[in-house]
Parts: C-alpha cells; structure tokens; sequence
C-alpha cells in the first residue's frame, strides 16, 4: 500500500516504521541510486512493514553526494501536498525526525 494511502485516517503517524523508512531510503542512496521523483504514493508498505521504493523510470546511479537531501525534500513537499498543515503535527514530526535520523545512520555506516 502507498504511504499516502496508509496514513490516511491514522491517528498517530508514528503508527508506521518510520526509521524502516528512513533505513531503506538510506540503503539505496548509500549504493548511489537517485529517484527523481520520491513521493508519498512512490513507497509502498507491506503488510509487515517491509518497504519498497517503485517508480525508477527516471532514477540514475551516481556518486553518493548532498543530492540526497533535494531527494527528501522532494519526498517532505509531497507529504504536505497530500497532507498540508497535518505534516506540522507533533505525532508528523516525531516521524519524520525518525525517518531523517535511520537515513543518516545508514548513510554513515556506508
């Protein structure tokens, strides 16, 4: 199921593994792979929190650099396009500060 799909209606974003999230995106710009265009509706979540990244028509393999950050911002503006002012929710930050903190980790362990 799409991200965008699974937070609708949830209480508590912090319902989903965010740092799965955030570990996997870390995961696949740690090896160089760019998505050029990450969105809610482009990573899917299994019925066990697995997580999948689809929609690499465009994506390249590159060097690991700082484009990694215009790729999650890409990512944070679709959430607020879908989601709005609900994204500045305290239960909305904590998950993003997760995901945003597993990206990090992942990309320093290499």
């Amino acid at each position: 199921q799409p991200l965008s799909a699974r937070l609708n209606g949830l209480a508590d974003w912090t319902q989903i593994d965010w740092r799965r999230i955030g570990t996997t995106l870390g995961l696949i710009h740690v090896q160089g792979f760019q998505h050029a265009d990450l969105n809610a509706h482009n990573l899917l979540i299994g019925a066990h929190d697995d997580v999948w990244v689809i929609d690499w028509d465009r994506g390249v393999q590159r060097s690991p650099g700082n484009w990694t950050d215009a790729v999650l911002a890409r990512l944070e503006r679709s959430l607020r396009k879908v989601y709005g002012i609900r994204c500045d929710q305290d239960d909305a930050k904590n998950a993003w500060g997760s995901l945003m903190d597993a990206h990090l980790e992942r990309l320093k362990r290499g």
